[in-house]
């Protein structure tokens, strides 16, 4: 590192800037080195290379392994006895442990201080949350702070340069206006992210274009700028005529079934209708007329999916969410979605998933208010993705399947979404 120091960085290339890498994420470079952002911006290759990483450390964050006892004994056992006896052996063995130790412990450490995040515990015989209200807010905050710097000028939030399918950028734009609309966040952020979706709707009122995932975009998009409608007077009348549109391409792709599928897919599909449905819901009560025969159909189709015993919790929770918000299903209908959702909620995710989490917490905060174990162990779990330190302070870990289409945007949108319903 001293030999990288002592020139500019500009002049060093590729090479030297691939050394530097762990040190700039990590946040233990020297202000010298920190030159190596410079590159990063120019340089496509060595941005992949800083990202694949990024995946790596993040990974390396979720290990839970522990390491036997005997461990130790067993290496030591495996290495042939006469090797004991060669003096050459046993002196550069001892040199190359020696610095194969210092180099994992260097590492160990680093990660431990810089990326784990210490699990909240309950005190023994507290049956409620910690304190941990000032914490979660601080988060929160910094994770607002991370989207709002990382908008781009058009005022979307790019899903190809975090990690995600370039044709969910809509959606992801969406999802960090809602946020930023629930969190009170930056107004000028808001408002560019308004612009940009607006100008990505087509003359039929699709947002995005007919492609596979077009219905993401829409219902997402369109829940996006009804939230914004009712929060700003001043914008309410303006988008009006957009929603409309909006509205009247999502009822006109309600299948008979009542819900919404992909344009390639035979069957319906919770997770997309449950946009769609929550836009014709938000649109219903801010006045938006001849909704009632869609939203009864598709709320019809969700109560019989989510007494469906062949799906999964995840999916489960996703429908029950919506299902048992307000009074949109009658009280002998309600008791037996509850009851069905109570007796799974001791189920766990076999992966950890942001999507299905925000989900799981909103219905187990609903269904079993009282008992707040799984609710704790979720909040865990989250709170260990989080990134305190390094270039993307404030963001949190892309590691679950749906990072794969969403990346780092979708990871802190509903991170910060399921923060804030604890």
């Amino acid at each position: 590192m001293s030999e990288i120091s002592n020139k500019p960085f500009d002049a060093l290339g590729c090479e030297n800037c691939a050394v530097t890498i762990p040190g700039y994420l990590l946040g233990e470079i020297s202000a010298q080195e920190k030159r190596c952002r410079q590159h990063l911006q120019k340089c496509a290759q060595c941005r992949e290379q800083m990202w694949q990483m990024q995946q790596l450390i993040d990974n390396l964050n979720q290990a839970e392994v522990e390491l036997p006892n005997d461990l130790t004994a067993n290496i030591l056992a495996a290495i042939p006895k006469r090797q004991w006896t060669n003096r050459k052996f046993v002196a550069s063995q001892r040199s190359w442990l020696g610095a194969a130790v210092a180099v994992l412990l260097s590492f160990a450490v680093l990660w431990l201080n810089y990326w784990r995040q210490p699990p909240l515990s309950l005190p023994p015989g507290k049956e409620s949350f910690p304190d941990n209200k000032h914490r979660s807010a601080r988060i929160i905050a910094a994770s607002l702070r991370w989207l709002a710097t990382n908008q781009e000028n058009d005022g979307s939030w790019s899903a190809e340069k975090w990690g995600g399918e370039k044709k969910y950028t809509i959606a992801l734009t969406g999802l960090a206006v809602l946020v930023l609309l629930e969190n009170h966040g930056d107004a000028g952020v808001r408002a560019r992210g308004i612009d940009y979706l607006l100008n990505q709707q087509s003359p039929q009122g699709l947002f995005g274009s007919s492609e596979n995932g077009d219905l993401y975009n829409h219902g997402i998009a369109t829940l996006a700028l009804l939230k914004a409608s009712s929060q700003s007077r001043s914008r309410a009348k303006a988008l009006t005529k957009p929603i409309t549109a909006a509205i009247s391409y999502i009822c006109s792709q309600q299948n008979a079934c009542g819900g919404w599928q992909h344009s390639l897919a035979d069957q319906s599909e919770v997770s997309l209708s449950l946009w769609q449905l929550q836009a014709l819901l938000e649109a219903a009560s801010q006045g938006h007329r001849h909704l009632d025969v869609p939203i009864s159909v598709g709320l019809a189709w969700l109560q019989r999916t989510v007494l469906d015993l062949e799906i999964g919790l995840g999916t489960s929770a996703i429908a029950g969410s919506l299902l048992c918000h307000g009074n949109r299903i009658d009280h002998h209908n309600r008791r037996e979605v509850l009851e069905h959702l109570k007796n799974r909620s001791s189920s766990r995710l076999p992966v950890w998933d942001y999507y299905h989490c925000f989900f799981i917490s909103t219905m187990l905060r609903r269904i079993d208010a009282d008992n707040n174990h799984n609710r704790i162990s979720l909040k865990q779990q989250l709170l260990r993705n989080y990134i305190a330190r390094g270039p993307y302070q404030g963001s949190w870990a892309p590691i679950d399947h749906w990072s794969k289409a969403g990346g780092r945007i979708y990871a802190t949108v509903f991170a910060i979404r399921t923060l804030k319903s604890f």
